[in-house]
């Protein structure tokens, strides 16, 4: 697992808080009954590449200081709520492109 962390140029914390985040994820997952094994598998490694690739994206957006630890956290959080915002995102993009061309095109 170190080695995946050095290879990609993020710390170890982030690579397991946001797996782990990603892991306790699936408990609320409200189709989950109805899920394959892949599903599940495939919904756990998105929202664990969430996690690693945001996290760093994120700490370094708002100029944040933060501990290993502190590091893990924000990546378990990210893991436990990233395919949730981007499935509801998801959802309202087509309400917000069709609003923003009723103001602007009529």
């Amino acid at each position: 697992m170190e080695a995946l962390a050095n290879w990609l140029s993020i710390k170890l914390g982030i690579l397991l808080g946001g797996f782990f985040g990603a892991l306790v994820s699936l408990k609320f997952v409200a189709a989950l009954a109805q899920m394959t094994v892949a599903q599940r598998i495939v919904t756990v490694l998105g929202g664990w590449a969430a996690a690693v690739f945001v996290t760093p994206l994120s700490i370094e957006a708002f100029d944040l200081t933060l501990s290993d630890r502190s590091s893990a956290g924000v990546a378990f959080i990210i893991g436990l709520f990233g395919l949730s915002v981007v499935s509801a995102a998801m959802e309202n993009i087509p309400k917000i492109i069709d609003s923003l061309r009723q103001k602007f095109i009529g």
